[in-house]
């Protein structure tokens, strides 16, 4: 026996149908981050995360699964997701299409990946969106003590860094944790400091001006050496756009979701 769900994206203020190529929807244990694994009608395995068929999910799980949590992303790149969703259908999912900012929330887990080997989330940055360091980072459910993970993009793709928005980010404590700018505390001054002190800088390259933390100035105890660091956007070109993230060597029992703050480009007719 399997399990049916079908749904379908609707938009909350034309009540229409969001229809367009693209899109993707991961399925997840409900309360949890792992996949579901997911078969068509026929009991073939399908690949999750799942590819939207003009706006439409369609998947079946066992029988044993009484209900799945979804996160996803529309074909205009807008961010959602359904919790404890029940097997049925068709069911509506409505979204704002006219929402210019948002934040994709993207699952990860050490069940679904191998530790130290870039993991492609399935999601991919749209043409022209602009991704946002202020409120990036990560939300831990399971904690890896001791362990961390890169998120970025693809690295075999051109343009690509798999370390290019997060490096290093630590999954030893639960809840929310903000990529944030590196600084230590001295006697003197209180500087920028790239590799380690009071606060770890975890914004990767991608988000630093020149794609590169080259460009960002690190500083040192002497109070007029305090350093400088400038955040940029990373915008989608079509190339480079697949998430992917890297957990650190070690890693076994670490899940939770990535955390992207984003804006949309307008619409345009």
């Amino acid at each position: 026996m399997a399990k049916r769900y079908v749904l379908q994206l609707m938009d909350h203020v034309t009540r229409g149908l969001v229809q367009g190529a693209g899109g993707v929807c991961m399925v997840v244990v409900q309360g949890g981050f792992d996949q579901v694994a997911l078969t068509d009608r026929d009991g073939a395995s399908v690949a999750n995360p799942t590819v939207l068929t003009q706006g439409q999910i369609e998947f079946y799980t066992a029988d044993s699964v009484l209900q799945v949590d979804l996160y996803g992303m529309a074909p205009g790149g807008e961010a959602f997701s359904l919790l404890a969703l029940d097997p049925s259908g068709p069911n509506e999912i409505f979204i704002d299409t006219n929402q210019a900012m948002g934040v994709l929330r993207i699952p990860f887990s050490d069940t679904d990946s191998t530790d130290a080997v870039e993991q492609d989330t399935g999601f991919d940055i749209p043409i022209n969106m602009q991704i946002l360091s202020a409120g990036m980072g990560i939300y831990v459910n399971d904690v890896d003590a001791t362990e961390g993970m890169d998120v970025g993009i693809l690295s075999g793709e051109s343009g690509g860094d798999a370390n290019g928005f997060m490096e290093v980010i630590l999954v030893d404590t639960a809840g929310f944790v903000a990529a944030e700018i590196g600084f230590q505390v001295g006697a003197n001054a209180t500087f920028m400091d790239l590799t380690g002190g009071d606060n770890e800088f975890t914004l990767g390259a991608l988000m630093c001006a020149a794609l590169s933390r080259v460009a960002v100035s690190e500083g040192s105890n002497v109070d007029t050496d305090e350093g400088f660091y400038l955040t940029v956007p990373f915008i989608g070109d079509g190339t480079a756009e697949s998430v992917s993230y890297t957990t650190t060597t070690g890693s076994d029992t670490g899940n939770g979701l990535i955390l992207l703050p984003y804006m949309k480009a307008p619409a345009v007719a």
